[in-house]
């Protein structure tokens, strides 16, 4: 994140809402030059992770898989936590269609909220939450990063399974 804010809440906010970097302006060159070299090394990581060297197939990535009957998130790790309505209501279209972004006026309508003005951080609380809850429960941060301007995507490789209970 890149903005005229440099106090320490703002900071804070803006960590805790899962960016990877806070740097204010005016901002030091050789620092985002840095930043930008480190985030494209980790994404080229990220994207060559299953890629064996000699070019034969590649290992299936794991998964997060999402539970429609038992309301249950699994990550990749194998365990398991339970999610409340809004976590469930919330998490579901960005698993569905992971790196697809929602909006947040979508997600909203979702949790059954009214549309709210661009100052309410009700969602971006509780995106924070879930965020720690589920790297708490399962020692896996949550693959959901902020799409600016837009809303949330989910980034990681996910599967939804089950019915949904009547």
């Amino acid at each position: 994140m890149l903005t005229g804010r440099s106090g320490r809440d703002d900071r804070l906010l803006g960590l805790s809402m899962g960016v990877d970097h806070y740097l204010s302006k005016p901002v030091d060159m050789p620092e985002l030059e840095s930043v930008i070299r480190n985030l494209a090394r980790r994404l080229r990581a990220d994207t060559q992770g299953g890629q064996p060297e000699d070019g034969g197939s590649a290992t299936p990535q794991p998964h997060w898989t999402l539970d429609l009957a038992s309301w249950t998130l699994t990550a990749p790790n194998g365990n398991a936590i339970e999610l409340t309505s809004a976590e469930y209501l919330m998490l579901l279209p960005l698993l569905e269609q992971p790196g697809r972004p929602n909006s947040r006026d979508i997600i909203n309508a979702r949790l059954g909220k009214p549309r709210l003005g661009v100052d309410n951080r009700s969602l971006d609380v509780l995106i924070s939450r879930i965020r720690r809850k589920i790297e708490q429960g399962t020692g896996t941060p949550l693959p959901l990063r902020s799409a600016r301007g837009t809303g949330y995507v989910f980034t990681g490789t996910a599967q939804v399974i089950g019915n949904v209970s009547p």
